[in-house]
């Protein structure tokens, strides 16, 4: 369908609307109508509201926009010879005049024309009444007379839909309205099964979502209702703009906790950085301090007398063995006397045993080439029986 089809490019998203039926009679106005909610091409009817004499039982949405379709005692309709001027078309359905006491409206469809008119008092203190529980209301339409163009189009045969009564006389529509409903049917719509009792407010509905619903055209009623979209408009882009105020400053909030976290931590970090700093620097101070005190004592040079009992023991005859090796030996007669250890400088003292006694005095003569030893004598020499070998003690006295 070519009017459906041009939805989907106006609609982006979702859209809702109710269509509410008022009937004027002698007595109360009663109440009913549908909820359609429009899904890209599509048109759905989700809910109807039941006839009753109170609307606020409804429980309308204040946000769900709705749009009045009012019929009965007070609104008159009439089929048009040709398309008027609003004024024009009160004073060809009124013959007493005071048109400045009406609105009307027009429905025009293929060659046909047809005005509705209805007292603007009558009107007001319906769309007030609306207005005072804060219903979004944001258009009224003047007659079921305002469904022909879809029922045409829809090609559903002219009869009795509700109240609603359409027929042909000298091939002209013409329409009027029952006092009593008829009996409920169902009528096939696009496939879709619609209650033949909420035909006509569905049929506005569709017209809405393709704006072709005729509606009261007065500028007075218009800029009202102007108003209020705008007003409602305004709501909106100040609530969108307040939305994203909120969370640019929550995202901001967000980001400074964030950065305060890290700057918070970054700041212990440096903290303990340079408490190691200071530490490694004051290691590294200490640490020169003891080398330059143990490079005075001469404690890092190298020793002459470990190169001289390397010495020593480098050419050590294999029949030779040493028992004990010991550089600056004790005095032991100077610590006795002293009650002091006493160490004798530049001496060393070897103890060990041979199997033959020359063995020791050609070792001794070796020894005695090296240029850094001044004197070594045999400080103790004796024959062990058990071992069958002769054990000694030697005494080496170091150059200065």
């Amino acid at each position: 369908m070519e009017w459906i089809d041009q939805i989907a490019s106006k609609y982006g998203k979702s859209s809702q609307l109710i269509v509410l039926e008022i009937f004027l009679s002698h007595n109360e106005p009663v109440y009913q109508g549908v909820a359609l909610q429009m899904n890209k091409n599509k048109i759905d009817l989700v809910t109807r509201f039941n006839q009753s004499l109170n609307f606020t039982q409804f429980q309308i949405p204040q946000k769900t926009p709705v749009f009045l379709l009012i019929s009965g005692k007070g609104v008159l309709n009439k089929h048009l010879s040709a398309q008027s001027i609003d004024d024009v078309v009160i004073t060809s359905m009124l013959s007493g005049g005071q048109e400045e006491l009406f609105y009307s409206q027009q429905t025009v469809f293929e060659d046909e024309i047809y005005g509705s008119i209805s007292r603007k008092d009558l009107i007001n203190e319906i769309c007030n009444n609306f207005e005072n529980e804060k219903i979004n209301l944001i258009g009224c339409s003047l007659g079921g007379v305002s469904a022909l163009p879809t029922l045409i189009h829809y090609k559903i045969s002219l009869t009795s839909y509700g109240r609603h009564r359409f027929f042909l006389s000298e091939n002209n529509i013409e329409y009027n309205l029952l006092n009593d409903p008829l009996p409920e049917n169902f009528i096939d719509v696009e496939g879709m099964k619609i209650s033949s009792l909420y035909l006509i407010p569905y049929l506005v509905g569709v017209q809405y979502f393709v704006d072709i619903t005729p509606y009261i055209n007065d500028s007075r009623l218009l800029l009202k209702w102007g108003e209020k979209k705008q007003k409602h408009l305004f709501k909106k882009i100040l609530i969108a703009l307040s939305s994203v105020i909120i969370i640019l400053l929550l995202i901001n909030s967000f980001m400074f906790l964030s950065f305060w976290d890290k700057n918070i931590k970054l700041t212990d970090k440096n903290q303990q950085n340079n408490h190691l700093l200071s530490y490694k620097r004051a290691l590294v101070t200490e640490v020169k301090q003891k080398k330059e005190n143990l490079k005075k004592a001469g404690w890092l040079s190298s020793s002459r007398f470990s190169y001289y009992a390397d010495k020593v023991t480098e050419h050590v005859p294999k029949t030779i063995r040493l028992k004990n090796l010991g550089i600056f030996p004790e005095d032991i007669v100077k610590s006795r006397e002293n009650r002091v250890q006493v160490f004798q400088q530049n001496r060393i003292k070897l103890s060990g045993s041979s199997e033959k006694i020359t063995t020791i005095g050609i070792w001794i003569n070796s020894l005695k080439k090296e240029p850094w030893l001044k004197t070594i004598e045999v400080d103790k020499y004796k024959f062990n029986k058990k071992s069958k070998k002769g054990e000694f003690t030697l005494n080496i006295v170091i150059k200065n």
